[in-house]
């Protein structure tokens, strides 16, 4: 009995992929978001992200690799489809300042390195 509702419920879910995150807000030149593919067949996910083809909508304005990272080209809108054996997704991307210079911040950019080697600690210095 229970693997006659087994089998019943998995093939009443069509199994379907989808791109993560969903939106993407790409803001300024040093940006960037890997982006992921889901494969979700009921109560089950699958990640398919290695097996995904990758294209871009506008590649003037984002620009996508083979493992899912996108990055800002111009400012405007793009969308990323992800494409999986028959099965598709896309990911919306919002691209803004791609052309304002990168502004390094010593509290934001230097210090996570330096807590992260331990240099934030008396015996370093």
């Amino acid at each position: 009995m229970r693997l006659a509702a087994l089998l019943l419920s998995s093939s009443v879910f069509a199994a379907q992929i989808t791109v993560l995150p969903a939106k993407v807000h790409l803001n300024g030149p040093e940006a960037s978001q890997t982006l992921i593919v889901e494969e979700s067949d009921g109560a089950f996910q699958k990640d398919l992200s290695r097996q995904t083809q990758w294209t871009s909508s506008n590649p003037q304005v984002a620009s996508v690799d083979a493992t899912g990272m996108v990055k800002p080209l111009a400012d405007g809108d793009a969308v990323i489809t992800g494409k999986t054996g028959e099965m598709e997704s896309t990911a919306a991307v919002k691209v803004t300042n791609s052309h304002v210079p990168f502004v390094w911040n010593f509290r934001n950019d230097v210090m996570p390195v330096l807590s992260k080697v331990g240099c934030n600690q008396g015996a370093c210095h």
